[in-house]
């Protein structure tokens, strides 16, 4: 949430839906990754009563969308959801511009270049393998950019943020 935090605290609009059976609230969100196929259009729901509210004169939104500059981003299963929102066929139509997926599931689904994105992803994220980011980054249509995050002890340990291992 820090990052969802940031990007509102630096005037953008962050629309982040809670997914009922994958979010951190659910009973056993695991057991409920299946539900992933849904969340393409339950982002789409989303972002369609945003810009409509956007359109609304007494709403708190009014004129606040720059509809020429919507963006979509996961992180994780999050990073599958919107592989699969901006490149499948649940919601090629939606208006957005830019895409960023971290630590992503990858999608079966082609990054046909109709869409900018960029892939970041940490070379030792223990639950999705880097080479699979890679993988999607290489197979990737142009405009794509990778970014690999290197991981760092942290605070006390003489490391930096960025310096490798």
């Amino acid at each position: 949430m820090e990052l969802l935090s940031a990007w509102a605290d630096a005037g953008f609009a962050v629309a982040a839906p809670a997914f009922p059976l994958t979010n951190s609230h659910a009973a056993d969100p695991n057991s409920n990754v299946g539900d992933v196929g849904q969340q393409p259009a339950d982002v789409a729901f989303v972002l369609h009563k945003v810009l409509a509210q956007d359109k609304q004169p007494r709403s708190r939104l009014f004129h606040a969308i720059d509809e020429r500059r919507i963006g979509a981003g996961g992180l994780s299963l999050g990073g599958l959801t919107t592989y699969m929102l901006v490149y499948g066929k649940c919601c090629r139509d939606l208006p957005i511009d830019a895409v960023e997926v971290l630590d992503g599931i990858p999608s079966a689904d082609r990054v046909d270049g109709h869409v900018p994105i960029l892939i970041a992803h940490s070379d030792t994220d223990p639950a999705i393998a880097y080479s699979s980011a890679m993988d999607a980054y290489t197979a990737a249509r142009a405009p794509a950019w990778f970014a690999r995050c290197r991981r760092y002890r942290g605070r006390g340990s003489g490391e930096q943020p960025g310096d490798p291992r």
